[in-house]
């Protein structure tokens, strides 16, 4: 089959379904890494909002450490 021909078929048939007359997706993997990404980039986007993007592992344990004592010690009043 030549391309011409390849071509011809193939505009015919999306002519007659008026759709192109194969699916097209991405692969499971592709579709996974790129919700990843995605993923990654609005956590970035959030800590540049809250001003945290620029902090250490140590540092965010701390804030957390802190936000957990402060929660315990409003539950004992």
């Amino acid at each position: 089959m030549t391309l011409t021909t390849a071509v011809n078929i193939f505009v015919r048939q999306a002519i007659q379904e008026q759709a192109i007359p194969f699916k097209i997706s991405l692969a499971n993997e592709t579709l996974a890494a790129l919700k990843a990404k995605e993923a990654l980039k609005s956590l970035q986007e959030q800590a540049a909002v809250n001003g945290v993007n620029n902090m250490s592992m140590n540092e965010i344990d701390a804030v957390i450490d802190k936000a957990r004592q402060s929660r315990q010690m409003n539950r004992g009043q």
